[in-house]
């Protein structure tokens, strides 16, 4: 029996966990088909999670580095002089302070990307 994943989950008949009393050949436990539907799955699982910096875009990998990048950091602001609109690059939520106006002014980014979307919250 071929395996499952990664369109769904395998069960201990896909990969069953065969013990040192099992025959090589029982029913279920044929030991080639065990360790190809192990290979199989295990090259599933090494693709749908990716290697670093995969640009492969169905990866895990990638997909996280992506909502890393739109995201950015929201807890720290960035800091600078002036306003970020059209200067400092973020994604949604991403907070800066102008340190240039006393008191200093807050802003978050209200777009996804881009250095456009800048909102002021405290002037």
């Amino acid at each position: 029996m071929a395996t499952n994943y990664p369109a769904s989950l395998d069960t201990a008949t896909q990969l069953p966990s065969p013990t040192k009393y099992d025959h090589i050949d029982s029913s279920g436990l044929e030991h080639h088909l065990v360790e190809t539907n192990q290979s199989t799955a295990a090259l599933a699982l090494e693709a749908k999670v990716g290697v670093n910096n995969s640009g492969v875009t169905t990866s895990h990998d990638y997909r996280i580095r992506q909502l890393e990048g739109a995201v950015g950091d929201p807890i720290t602001p960035t800091g600078g002089s002036g306003s970020p609109e059209g200067v400092v690059t973020g994604g949604l939520g991403r907070t800066y302070v102008d340190n240039s106006v006393d008191p200093p002014s807050f802003w978050v980014k209200t777009t996804a990307s881009g250095n456009t979307g800048w909102r002021q919250l405290i002037a």
